[in-house]
């Protein structure tokens, strides 16, 4: 809040206000202009005012109001009654608690059918071996992790490697999404579902790899989701050993 000018007796009080309601400042009674709405200690209440009943040095802020006050002169009246609005107004304001903030609204079931929606384009991509669009769901700091290789970091590195794998005659991507869930602030969710990959050994033979993964999507400043993370990971090919 920035502070009022400081005022100091009568010959700077008067003047003033009676420059505000246009009366003399003779007319104007200095005693009921000490009359202030004061905050000590976080109690707020009437300072007490010179030569008159001292009633009103406990009355809160909040009941302003109802502080009656009865002047001579025309213009005096019309000063109490400046005087009294505005300071009811900003008690009215400085009293009202702070307004709850607002809860985002819940989009989540349809940034779930925006996401499975995603999904299906994206595997067709794989499918067309069209690397350009398939890579176009990852962000640009998107990691893909795969098993027994470097993890590509970056959209440009994804699809270095999304490409070489397409120039493969075997290459044959699909993947299904099982289930999607959205965070409920809106920015971020996660995908589970499953996949079937097929590449040439080194024999040239086609060698098709199942497995299951779960991928990280993130909206975008211009609410798009992209992919910020890819996670394959192959089915074991036998019963895991417990120890």
């Amino acid at each position: 809040m920035v502070p009022g000018p400081a005022f100091h007796g009568r010959d700077e009080l008067a003047p003033r206000a009676g420059e505000l309601v246009g009366v003399d400042a003779e007319d104007l009674d200095s005693q009921l202009l000490e009359a202030v709405c004061a905050i000590d200690g976080g109690s707020q209440r009437y300072l007490p005012i010179p030569g008159q009943d001292s009633h009103a040095d406990s009355t809160p802020c909040q009941n302003a109001s109802t502080l009656q006050i009865t002047t001579r002169g025309g213009g005096m009246n019309r000063l109490v009654r400046f005087v009294a609005s505005v300071s009811i107004l900003a008690v009215a304001a400085c009293a009202q608690p702070p307004a709850a903030p607002t809860a985002p609204p819940d989009t989540r079931a349809a940034d779930e059918a925006t996401i499975l929606a995603a999904v299906e384009e994206w595997s067709a991509a794989a499918q067309a071996k069209d690397a350009d669009e398939f890579v176009s769901f990852y962000a640009d700091d998107a990691v893909l992790m795969l098993e027994d290789a470097p993890d590509l970091a970056g959209a440009e590195s994804i699809r270095e490697g999304v490409s070489a794998m397409m120039q493969d005659p075997a290459f044959d991507l699909s993947f299904q999404a099982e289930d999607v869930v959205v965070a409920r602030a809106g920015d971020l969710a996660y995908e589970t579902g499953s996949y079937s990959l097929t590449l040439s050994d080194a024999a040239q033979n086609p060698v098709t790899d199942t497995g299951r993964y779960v991928v990280v999507w993130e909206k975008q400043a211009d609410g798009a989701w992209k992919v910020v993370l890819d996670v394959p990971v192959s089915e074991p090919a036998g019963p895991i050993a417990m120890e």
